[in-house]
């Protein structure tokens, strides 16, 4: 029990939670789940199955299943790189920076990202704590509309599962977000300007 209990305290403290990492207003209204007893303790019961997700005799649980083993690249970052990474097909170090009272992360994702109504596959899916404190707490990877895969912590595999299929501690609201066209048309500019955000971050953070 302990060690789940260490688990759900890592989630939070490597996730975000500045204006850096907060979504500033929806252009749509985005999907909720009203919590009630039942789903609360199955997300719980989420949370303790990702813990034992490295043990190869786990038992299935339903809507979530390890999609595959994560590369080594993946391992060293979380959900921010992976969900990046597979958006916008661009391998970049993008950091998550832990500190005693509040995380930053590397680059602002409105900045290159906007929000759309109906996902399509490589969108990312964004939660949020709820409608009050949009506050980003998670990111995966849409595969379809139902269906999303993400990395969850410091896990070395990488999830597969429904929508709403994870720890308490992501929250209960999802937002879709699509790249900004003008960065699908242009990669090598997308690159070059994610590049510098996450330099200039580096460099002011580490002052």
């Amino acid at each position: 029990m302990q060690k789940v209990h260490t688990f759900v305290f890592l989630l939070h403290i490597t996730h975000f939670t500045t204006t850096q990492c907060m979504i500033s207003e929806f252009r749509y209204k985005p999907h909720t789940q009203q919590l009630h007893y039942t789903q609360i303790a199955t997300r719980d019961h989420i949370a303790c199955w990702i813990v034992y997700s490295e043990n190869e005799k786990l038992k299935p649980i339903k809507d979530i299943a390890i999609f595959r083993e994560a590369t080594k690249q993946e391992q060293q970052g979380k959900c921010f790189s992976y969900a990046i990474t597979q958006a916008t097909g661009i391998h970049i170090k993008l950091g998550i920076y832990p500190h005693i009272t509040q995380c930053n992360t590397t680059i602002n994702i409105e900045n290159y990202f906007e929000q759309i109504q109906t996902p399509q596959s490589k969108d990312l899916a964004i939660y949020i704590t709820n409608q009050f404190n949009r506050t980003i707490k998670h990111l995966a990877i849409v595969i379809d509309e139902n269906t999303f895969a993400s990395k969850f912590g410091n896990s070395t595999k990488i999830m597969i599962h429904r929508p709403f299929a994870v720890p308490n501690e992501y929250g209960n609201v999802i937002s879709f977000w699509t790249l900004k066209q003008h960065f699908k048309d242009d990669k090598k500019n997308l690159l070059k300007i994610m590049h510098n955000e996450a330099e200039t971050f580096n460099k002011s953070f580490k002052k």
